[in-house]
């Protein structure tokens, strides 16, 4: 009995801390608009895909494409090697931006 008051009280005491967490995973709006694409190559892909992200794009517009491997299991580990788009040219927010990336 004491276990499960101990578990409730627990439960009680972290639901504040929860509480803020409901917007992780959610989907964002879609943005619209132009940007201008950065230069993105040497970058590391983490912080590449985060700059496109602060630029409006939305996570399912950004794909990370390795070289030589199946998937990118974590983009701090890789290294940004070419770009779907031009750095300096105008983009939709709609685009699809394809980031090459290599260990």
């Amino acid at each position: 009995m004491k276990k499960r008051v101990l578990a409730g009280a627990l439960i009680l005491a972290a639901a504040p801390m929860l509480a803020g967490c409901g917007g992780i995973g959610r989907a964002r709006p879609a943005r619209t608009g132009n940007v201008t694409m950065p230069n993105l190559v040497g970058k590391n892909a983490a912080v590449a895909k985060d700059d496109l992200e602060r630029l409006g794009f939305a996570d399912d517009r950004i794909k990370l494409s390795p070289q030589g491997h199946v998937f990118v299991g974590m983009p701090s580990h890789w290294v940004v090697t070419d770009q779907s788009e031009k750095p300096g040219g105008q983009v939709s927010l709609q685009e699809l931006i394809v980031l090459t990336v290599a260990k």
